[in-house]
């Protein structure tokens, strides 16, 4: 088994784990136990469910941590400082999978056969796709390492960003809250 391949089907095994954990968590009750514990810590518990937001392990207890949030704050606060936990934790994310989450994604277009789709992407003329590509799933409710490693593919500077994560995450958690306030009736 090659090294990209190993290091694929052992990414893709943690996704899924990954997910039966979520469940479990949200099945068993540590996500109300989590909720009445970070509420009491306000701007410091919004930080955290902001931090929580970005992974795919914790991606939908966050989701409902930032709901319940959103009963008794205002969405604006949830977007900004929610918005700095996760682009604190997506810099953390990419300071991990930076190449190796754009292995993964050479991996994967290599598989569909989509090669050069991958080298077009990397190209100084088209790196602005997979900046694009990326921020798109970075603002949607999805765990935000698969946007993260498009980002990579694009080698773009820390100084662009984190300020590029901040707005996105910002505007995806302040969705949530928005439309928890909404549908939930604060």
């Amino acid at each position: 088994m090659r090294k990209a391949q190993r290091h694929f089907l052992i990414d893709a095994l943690l996704v899924a784990v990954s997910f039966v954990v979520a469940i479990y968590i949200v099945e068993s009750g540590v996500v109300h136990m989590l909720l009445e514990s970070v509420q009491s810590l306000d701007v410091v518990g919004i930080v955290i469910a902001g931090i929580l937001f970005t992974s795919v392990f914790t991606t939908i207890p966050a989701i409902a941590l930032i709901a319940e949030l959103a009963q008794h704050t205002t969405v604006f606060t949830i977007a900004l400082w929610g918005g700095l936990g996760a682009a604190l934790g997506d810099y953390l994310i990419f300071w991990f999978v930076r190449d190796r989450g754009s292995a993964d994604v050479d991996y994967i277009l290599k598989l569909t056969r989509a090669r050069k789709t991958l080298e077009l992407l990397k190209t100084e003329r088209f790196r602005w796709l997979s900046i694009v590509i990326g921020s798109i799933i970075i603002v949607s409710p999805l765990p935000d390492e698969l946007g993260l490693a498009m980002i990579g593919l694009s080698r773009i500077s820390t100084a662009i960003f984190l300020p590029l994560t901040f707005v996105l995450n910002a505007g995806g958690i302040g969705l949530i809250a928005f439309l928890a306030q909404n549908l939930m009736g604060a």
